[in-house]
């Protein structure tokens, strides 16, 4: 329980919350070769702040007011590990999350979101090291919009599928290795994305390693890239009617990409005393962002006013 920060002119911040949560965890071994865990969380809470006032297009926009964002949730997760032999073994582990907020005068969500994920991993005659696995991830939201921010439509399902293959090569009398693979993933909004990455490791001395990578990274896009809708009154002051501001997503929006670059070197000059370099070297590309489009006056009679609309896009 938490009360308000004190601001800069003595006044209350407006940032008070309280949280009350719960949860367990139980570990235990069926045999010399399993593992399993389940552990699970509950809470709720609600956290103040100052929010916009309500309005609907053409009209005067309501003051702020002060109130308490909602908050409640819960999950659960599964693990279970086995040994196979000396040199196997995989993981299994799923979860069930569910979210709960309600932001006054703006936003109300309920999500859940299951996920199931498998990995397996081989040591292969001294010289590989694989791993390989699988996964599968569902969320479902259900929403109640506002006229400052919406979601078209109110309720969703999305699914991606996912899977990975890695192998870790001694390259030469385990001083040199080669690390690579990749992930491969399909989403309900840019379809087929892949993510591989390479690494090079040299263990120069027993006390220096040289490293070297690159890799190619995604943010997939998500309902506030392709399904949201904003509206607020706009800060011109111009027009010679009312304005406002509409931010609209992008059934088109692409996932955004990195290409990362990485080299480094490191010594341990003691044996508690170890010192890093490294250098990075990060480009972007279908960076968010939003394309402002030609104003719109609207009538409708008695009320005449402006649009600003934008829409978001894959524009840098």
């Amino acid at each position: 329980d938490r009360d308000n920060s004190i601001s800069a002119d003595g006044g209350d911040s407006l940032d008070n919350w309280h949280m009350t949560q719960g949860g367990f965890r139980l570990d235990w071994q069926e045999a010399s070769s399993d593992q399993i865990t389940l552990q699970g969380d509950i809470y709720s809470g609600k956290e103040a702040g100052l929010y916009r006032g309500g309005f609907a297009v053409g009209t005067t926009p309501a003051p702020d007011f002060e109130d308490h964002t909602k908050l409640a949730g819960g999950n659960v997760l599964g693990r279970w590990s086995r040994q196979l032999a000396q040199n196997a073994d995989f993981k299994l582990q799923t979860y069930y999350d569910r979210t709960k907020r309600k932001v006054p005068g703006t936003l109300d969500e309920t999500r859940n979101t299951f996920d199931v994920d498998f990995q397996y991993h081989l040591a292969l005659n001294q010289r590989h090291d694989i791993l390989w696995g699988v996964g599968f991830r569902q969320t479902r939201d259900e929403l109640d919009n506002s006229p400052f921010i919406a979601f078209i439509p109110d309720h969703r399902t999305d699914r991606t599928y996912s899977t990975f293959l890695q192998d870790r090569i001694d390259v030469w009398k385990r001083r040199l290795f080669l690390t690579f693979g990749s992930k491969f993933e399909h989403n309900d909004y840019s379809g087929f994305e892949s993510q591989p990455n390479a690494r090079l490791t040299w263990l120069a001395t027993n006390r220096q390693t040289f490293w070297a990578a690159v890799s190619r990274a995604a943010r997939i896009p998500s309902r506030l890239d392709a399904d949201v809708s904003i509206t607020a009154p706009a800060s011109t002051s111009d027009a010679p009617y009312p304005a406002y501001v509409n931010i609209v997503g992008s059934d088109d929006f692409d996932s955004e990409e990195l290409v990362a670059y990485e080299a480094g070197y490191r010594i341990q000059a003691q044996q508690n005393l170890s010192f890093d370099i490294s250098a990075f070297y990060n480009d972007y590309d279908q960076l968010q962002t939003v394309k402002p489009q030609a104003p719109v006056t609207v009538v409708n009679f008695p009320l005449t006013y402006i649009v600003l609309p934008n829409i978001v896009d894959n524009g840098m």
